[in-house]
């Protein structure tokens, strides 16, 4: 019988494990990514400093390089000039404008970067990439170098910036961007993740996510990191109670009892403990407080440069 019992627990653990593994790889999660359009009339550049003439020519030629851009990475890009506004924002400030700022011009979630290029003057300056949807795993982890590479073109802070230094700016960003997303190849073992909003971006089987869930790999890795400290746990556990205690053949109470001497004349049920438990049954009025920064937008993966 006990063999019986011991081989149900066993296909019991079994059937758990598989469906844990299945659930892993196979588990319903909402793709909240919003695939580009192909319409590029969102992306170009938001001059709120005031630095180029609308009217101009080569401000013309300047967006409409830029457009050009996101009609070949299939995203939108967007490149904003700081203006006065922009003197008393903190670099979290910046971080947060940022990805706001883009889920209004293009919606939550959609693929696409934008670039915050801080030429308000104050000191020390401080440009920002923000990325969203399939931009924030291409770019995630080369965030910081391409703001470097599109800011080593403009001076340090302080010193008066040059249109040609400006233009350089974005051009030099615009290629960088470009260069990376041709070079790039979707890894189903690569994700990021935005802290604010929870979501998690990567490839699986070719096609991009934006989930709250995590990446199949992240909890396959996190299940079998788990399982392996349950079972050192186990055996520990099993050893030091071993060691402790010697388990012996529980002894037969009839052996103490004088057989036709010992008679029961009558027999009751007394209570001698009781236990209570009490659980504090919760108002339907009541609510979970929310956490803070922008966890009602889209995901974004950000990360910027001082100079």
């Amino acid at each position: 019988m006990s063999k019986k019992i011991s081989l149900l627990v066993i296909l019991a653990g079994l059937v758990t494990a598989a469906a844990i593994v299945l659930s892993i790889f196979f588990g319903g999660q909402k793709n909240l990514r919003e695939e580009f359009d192909g319409d590029t009339s969102l992306s170009g550049i938001i001059d709120d400093y005031g630095f180029y003439d609308d009217d101009s020519e080569k401000f013309a030629e300047l967006e409409a390089y830029v457009r050009d851009t996101a009609e070949m990475l299939e995203m939108n890009v967007i490149i904003y000039l700081s203006g006065d506004s922009g003197y008393y924002r903190t670099d979290d400030d910046i971080d947060d404008y940022a990805a706001k700022r883009y889920d209004d011009i293009c919606g939550k979630d959609t693929d696409g970067v934008f670039l915050y290029l801080d030429i308000c003057g104050k000191s020390p300056a401080y440009d920002l990439l923000s990325c969203s949807g399939k931009a924030g795993v291409i770019y995630g982890r080369d965030i910081v170098s391409i703001v470097e590479t599109a800011n080593s073109e403009l001076p340090p802070s302080g010193h008066t910036i040059s249109e040609n230094q400006l233009t350089s700016a974005i051009i030099n960003f615009c290629v960088t961007i470009s260069s990376r997303y041709e070079n790039y190849k979707p890894n189903s073992f690569r994700w990021e993740h935005d802290k604010y909003t929870g979501k998690y971006f990567y490839y699986k089987n070719g096609e991009f996510y934006v989930t709250k869930k995590a990446p199949p790999v992240l909890r396959l890795i996190i299940f079998a990191i788990a399982s392996v400290i349950g079972a050192v746990i186990a055996i520990i556990c099993y050893y030091a109670i071993r060691s402790r205690y010697k388990f012996k053949t529980s002894a037969n109470p009839g052996i103490y009892v004088a057989h036709g001497e010992t008679h029961f004349t009558d027999s009751s049920d007394t209570f001698i403990r009781s236990y209570v438990t009490k659980r504090k049954i919760e108002s339907s009025s009541s609510s979970g407080g929310g956490g803070g920064g922008r966890s009602g937008g889209g995901g974004h993966i950000s990360g910027g440069s001082h100079r």
